[in-house]
């Protein structure tokens, strides 16, 4: 008869591992957030990307010169498609601080501030799918743009933010281009 309470003291000790395993983020999946996610690689390069996502950014009749490409995960052949982010600055030259968060992870993966020139632009390169955060800071404020889940498949995706003289932030392009076939 000594049994029963053995097993009870066995059980419970389980449940509160268990328990704790959950609570310090070794447990179950919660809101799609495992214990083996890990945010994406970031790399950073000038070399223009042979991705077709990314054609020229026009405005204004002009195209704006990129200056950084930062490459969000691992490039994949076929599907699904890169998403394009790119962020120009239309003003004057200016220092803008941006970061992209990685929602999965509740991470930053990106934080930098860039030197930008008048008409340059920041492409960021999305190869992964997952929820980001693009952050932008200017001196009126900071703007968030969200990238989804939903924007990766088989069509090409991109964003543009332009910075404006004066410090505002306008999305100002959303674009698919219709690959699925």
């Amino acid at each position: 008869m000594r049994r029963p309470p053995a097993l009870a003291l066995l059980l419970s000790v389980a449940l509160v591992a268990v328990g704790g395993a959950a609570v310090a983020g070794v447990g179950p999946a919660v809101a799609g957030v495992g214990p083996f996610q890990t945010p994406p690689d970031v790399r950073v390069t000038d070399d223009h990307p042979s991705e077709p996502v990314l054609r020229p950014f026009e405005y204004d009749g002009r195209s704006a010169q990129p200056i950084d490409y930062v490459h969000v995960g691992t490039p994949s052949d076929g599907r699904p498609k890169p998403v394009g982010f790119v962020v120009v600055n239309a003003g004057p030259a200016r220092e803008v601080p941006m970061s992209v968060g990685h929602s999965p992870t509740e991470t930053n993966i990106v934080d930098r501030t860039v030197t930008m020139p008048e008409n340059t632009t920041v492409v960021f390169l999305f190869h992964e799918a997952a929820t980001y955060r693009v952050t932008v800071q200017t001196e009126r404020g900071v703007s968030e743009y969200g990238v989804e889940p939903s924007d990766f498949d088989c069509n090409e995706r991109s964003y543009g933010v332009r910075v404006e003289a004066g410090g505002q932030t306008l999305l100002t392009q959303k674009a698919t281009t219709m690959a699925c076939g």
